[in-house]
């Protein structure tokens, strides 16, 4: 053994076993354990991110424990390999916070797409941080050969959570939805139904999830 090694004291082991060149990436100011140890000697801090370098570990699956700093903790599992940068992965949520997160979504859907079909100015809608989301929206639904009247989101569900400056969330979704057309100089009506993938980033503080953004907003609609 030559000294100088990660988790035996800085003992360094010859070993074809040994993993080089790990990087683990976190939210930034975040405590991180692996198996238990502390790990923050390692730390080399970025901009948006704090980045743990480390030289030699055994190849393994190890354990690792994130709390982030507004006290948001996740439990996850990484296969330690040579050159390989890691970050959170797949985050479980407790139901009650899932529930949150559901209906924060459900209601903005909701509120957003029917003040865009009724032309109601942003200002008015009384949603907060999705101007750009109204925008889009808005724009995208003129651009259509068809008028959409009305949808409704239900049954909803969350798909994956990972955390990277905000906590995001990718949910699946079922929607109703109307919409006016004109075939052979005549208006028709068209109710469908249709299944979607939706992105939303919540700000987590103090347990509290607000949510900030949504991507993948629903513009096309399929008439049969």
């Amino acid at each position: 053994m030559v000294k100088k090694y990660f988790f035996f004291d800085n003992w360094k082991i010859m070993s074809s076993k040994v993993a080089t060149n790990i990087n683990i990436k976190v939210p930034k100011n975040s405590k991180v354990t692996l198996d238990n140890i502390d790990i923050k000697e390692f730390k080399k801090s970025e901009e948006d991110y704090d980045i743990y370098e480390i030289n030699e570990m055994f190849v393994g699956t190890y354990n690792i424990n994130i709390e982030l700093e507004n006290g948001f903790k996740v439990e996850d599992k990484i296969d330690i390999k040579s050159n390989e940068t890691y970050s959170i992965g797949n985050i479980d949520l407790e139901d009650d916070v899932k529930s949150n997160l559901q209906e924060q979504l459900l209601n903005s859907l909701n509120t957003l797409y029917s003040n865009v079909i009724n032309n109601v100015e942003y200002k008015n809608t009384g949603l907060t941080n999705l101007k750009d989301e109204y925008q889009y929206l808005k724009n995208a639904l003129q651009n259509k050969n068809y008028t959409l009247t009305n949808i409704s989101f239900n049954d909803i569900d969350v798909n994956k959570v990972t955390f990277d400056t905000n906590l995001e969330v990718t949910f699946t979704l079922n929607c109703n939805y109307t919409v006016n057309y004109v075939s052979n100089d005549e208006t028709k009506t068209y109710n469908g139904k249709g299944s979607t993938t939706i992105k939303a980033n919540f700000n987590v503080t103090d347990s509290t999830y607000t949510l900030d953004s949504i991507s993948n907003l629903p513009i096309s609609f399929i008439i049969r």
